[in-house]
């Protein structure tokens, strides 16, 4: 969710690059997504809310393709030594967590510090929790090691260990692995889950062979992000006339009516499944940034729906946990409007934490820990 998220945009004489906003505002309201579906926990016998099928299951594949996309956007940028494909790798998957490690280890660090709030041996307990957090700390929970707090970064665990092979990949076999090894594996990855889940796109948790579902959500999603790169890629160079924006902004939202409309209203299993074929094209023209739809959100305001969707994702599980444990049995109204508001103040505190946590950094521990003059933490 914290990936560069910009593209090549032709002018008269040069290319240049710009944030893309309309994946920034889908970003956003697949976020929310993943923010009802989790207000679950509050539904009670009387409760007439209906949850649309595999909700946080097709919002998290989102957000797998999203990255995939950005992964090989990314690569395919720099001009990297084969010879040193496995150095590459590791130096940009490591980069990637970096742009967002104070984020996600602030949350954590927040929902750890609630969660031992509770306990009644506070010493023996607190150092107890205090010593399990660093499988979700290094992100490697999701290699089998499934100790966590904060239920929703297993996308991120998951993403992070499946993209370092797949950046090898694309680094010494660039060919291979954008035209025969992603395209195969994002099909015959979905086709696996499809038949072993009993139609449902879930599973993350459940263990396969040697490794959790969720690495293989994660490989499924990620290559189909190949895939919607290659779309991307051939968008735009041949899109160029009016006709041709026409008619792209008519697929677009075609595409978006059929799949929303299959989620939400159809709500069978096999349709829905169905329908992810279709989204890493969605993505791509979004991404492309060449449909009419693209023009609707230029709005500078939209800058930062980025870091509002991140925090979200990592905040609001904090949210449910505090209001599960203070309003026990309360309606589902109630708890979703009292997770609402305590994901905000959740949300508040972090930033509050990353602003002072930066602060540090630039005014005294950059000394110590960075040789080069001027180098800062940035916002």
């Amino acid at each position: 969710m914290a990936e560069t998220n910009v593209m090549a945009v032709e002018t008269s004489d040069k290319v240049v690059t710009r944030r893309n906003y309309q994946l920034d505002f889908l970003k956003f309201i697949f976020t929310l997504l993943v923010f009802w579906c989790h207000t679950n926990v509050f539904i009670g016998e009387n409760t007439r809310v209906k949850f649309p099928l595999m909700l946080a299951e097709v919002s998290v594949h989102f957000f797998f393709v999203v990255s995939g996309l950005l992964m090989v956007n990314s690569i395919m940028k720099s001009a990297a030594d084969t010879s040193g494909s496995g150095k590459s790798a590791i130096r940009f998957v490591l980069k990637k967590f970096k742009g967002m490690s104070l984020q996600y280890w602030t949350a954590l660090f927040i929902f750890t510090a609630i969660y031992s709030g509770k306990l009644g041996n506070p010493i023996r307990e607190f150092f107890a929790i205090l010593y399990r957090i660093f499988p979700e700390a290094f992100l490697v929970s999701y290699a089998g090691v499934r100790i966590d707090f904060n239920g929703p970064t297993w996308y991120l665990s998951a993403m992070f260990i499946v993209m370092l092979p797949l950046a090898y990949l694309l680094y010494k076999r660039k060919d291979f692995f954008l035209y025969i090894f992603s395209p195969l594996t994002a099909i015959f990855s979905m086709g696996y889950l499809y038949q072993v889940n009993n139609h449902y796109f879930g599973g993350q948790g459940k263990f396969y062979g040697i490794v959790l579902g969720g690495i293989i959500r994660a490989l499924c999603g990620l290559c189909f992000g190949v895939v919607a790169w290659l779309i991307y890629s051939k968008l735009s160079r041949i899109v160029r006339k009016k006709s041709q924006i026409i008619l792209l902004t008519v697929i677009e939202t075609l595409i978006w009516v059929i799949f929303f409309s299959a989620w939400f209203i159809v709500q069978d299993e096999q349709s829905t499944m169905s329908v992810l074929l279709l989204l890493p094209i969605a993505i791509a023209i979004a991404f492309s940034g060449k449909s009419y739809i693209y023009r609707m959100f230029g709005l500078k305001w939209m800058k930062y729906l980025s870091s509002v969707s991140l925090a979200i994702y990592l905040n609001h599980f904090i949210a449910r946990y505090v209001v599960k444990q203070c309003f026990s049995g309360c309606s589902y109204k109630f708890g979703i409007s009292m997770m609402a508001l305590f994901t905000a103040a959740s949300c508040l505190i972090y930033y509050v934490i990353m602003k002072l946590c930066r602060s540090l950094w630039n005014k005294k521990l950059k000394k110590v820990f960075s040789n080069q003059e001027g180098y800062e933490i940035k916002v």
